[in-house]
């Protein structure tokens, strides 16, 4: 026996190492998986391959699934620190919960069409009432003053209007119950207009950090994006900022 195994463990100084192959065989074991302990003082992961054909690990301490991989799928049970790495090589998405690529992003953004906006429509006028033209009127100008009803406040017809010292007319500034024609104040249309400036601002924003991240997968702990390297072991990057992921050959 010790001769068999002679090409498989090799004793050192106070250690004992693998030589070029373990293998671990639950083949017709029922559905045991074949498993590789590791233990560290009170940390404890297991490798294993189950009866389903998927290969993973497991946290024995907190009896939780780290990773499960099989030829279709690598399913991720923990978040993925990229460490300001990319991912690289990602296909476009077809579904909702897939990320999305520059391309993708650049290629709906270019689709999008905004129309000119038609403000005349905020701008009305009620037509004149005909029946009052050319009639005459006396008044006192000392019984005129700050009681005077403001326009807008009242469906009445016919009320005098009152100005501000600089001539302005006081009106009642609308709001987004207000009826259709109700005057728009300058406050009201800059308020409005600035609220559409933010969201553009917003957006603008939010698109640049998508092109400069696109093919990178975001941290939400660190808020960071971070690279993904796929390739063959020879080829694997000494990088501690990517996450690797080597292709079985």
């Amino acid at each position: 026996m010790a001769r068999q195994l002679e090409g498989y463990i090799r004793s050192g100084d106070g250690d004992v190492q693998l030589g070029k192959h373990l293998t671990v065989d639950a083949s017709g074991d029922g559905n045991y998986s074949a498993s590789l302990f590791l233990k560290k003082n009170n940390h404890q992961y297991e490798f294993f391959t189950n009866a389903a054909g998927k290969f993973g690990a497991w946290d024995k301490t907190h009896n939780r699934n780290l990773f499960e991989a099989d030829r279709n799928t690598f399913r991720h049970d923990t978040n993925v620190d990229m460490s300001n790495n990319r991912i690289t090589n990602l296909p476009t998405p077809d579904g909702p919960a897939q990320p999305a690529t520059k391309q993708y992003v650049d290629t709906k953004f270019s689709e999008i069409s905004i129309p000119e906006v038609d403000f005349s429509r905020y701008l009305t006028q009620d037509t004149a009432d005909s029946r009052y033209a050319g009639a005459e009127h006396t008044h006192t100008s000392s019984d005129i003053s700050d009681s005077i009803t403001r326009i807008g406040t009242s469906a009445s017809a016919n009320k005098l209007v009152k100005t501000d010292s600089s001539g302005f007319l006081e009106i009642i500034h609308p709001n987004d119950n207000s009826p259709e024609k109700s005057i728009i104040t300058k406050k009201y249309f800059d308020e409005k207009v600035g609220a559409l400036e933010s969201e553009v601002e917003t957006l603008k924003r939010e698109v640049a950090t998508l092109k400069e991240n696109a093919g990178k997968v975001k941290n939400e702990r660190t808020d960071r994006y971070l690279d993904v390297w796929v390739g063959s072991e020879a080829d694997k990057p000494n990088s501690a900022n990517k996450l690797v992921f080597v292709e079985k050959e």
